[in-house]
C-alpha cells in the first residue's frame, strides 16, 4: 500500500501512514508477494514529471515477473494521454503479463483507441467537510488498463 505525498492530502493520510506495515521507496525497493490486486492511480504519470518512469518500470516489471502471484491483477489508473506515460507504462507491463482490458472515460474528446468507454463519470462518495482539497465531481480524461499475471 502506498500514500500520497502531497500536502493537500495530509489529513486522509494520517490514518493511512498509521495503519501501513512498512514504507518502502518505489524507485529502489518493493515487494508485490502475496499481492491479489495491485492498484497503481495517477503514480506513473507523476514518476514521469519527476524523470523516474525508467527506474520504476524496470524494477516493476522485474517484480511482477518474479514475485507476483499467477492470476493476480494489475489495475492502472492514469491520465489518459501519450505524452504522460500512457504508452510507455502500457508498452512494458503488457510484456510481463496480458492484457484484460483497457478502459477510458470519454470527456474533453479523451484518446479512445480501442478502448471500452465507461460511461458514468459521476464520482459519488461522501466527501470529508474538513478535507483541504475538494475533489471534482466528475471523472477526467483518464484510462484504466487492467492486467493479470
Amino acid at each position: 500500500m502506498g500514500y500520497d505525498q502531497e500536502t493537500g492530502w495530509l489529513k486522509i493520510n494520517e490514518g493511512i501512514i498509521k495503519n501501513l506495515p512498512s514504507i518502502k521507496n518505489i524507485l529502489t525497493d518493493f515487494s508485490l508477494v502475496g499481492y491479489d490486486i495491485i492498484f497503481l492511480n495517477k503514480l506513473f504519470s507523476t514518476l514521469l514529471k519527476r524523470q523516474s518512469e525508467q527506474s520504476f518500470l524496470t524494477l516493476f516489471v522485474d517484480k511482477t515477473r518474479s514475485e507476483m502471484k499467477t492470476d493476480a491483477i494489475i489495475i492502472f489508473n492514469d491520465i489518459n494521454h501519450y505524452k504522460m506515460g500512457r504508452d510507455l507504462f502500457d508498452f512494458n507491463v503488457s510484456s510481463a503479463t496480458k492484457t484484460e482490458g483497457k478502459y477510458y472515460f470519454n470527456v474533453q474528446s479523451a484518446h479512445c483507441d480501442n478502448y471500452i468507454e465507461i460511461q458514468k463519470i459521476n464520482n459519488i462518495c461522501d466527501i470529508p467537510d474538513d478535507l483541504p482539497v475538494f475533489p471534482k465531481q466528475t471523472a477526467t480524461k483518464s484510462v484504466i488498463f487492467v492486467y493479470k499475471k
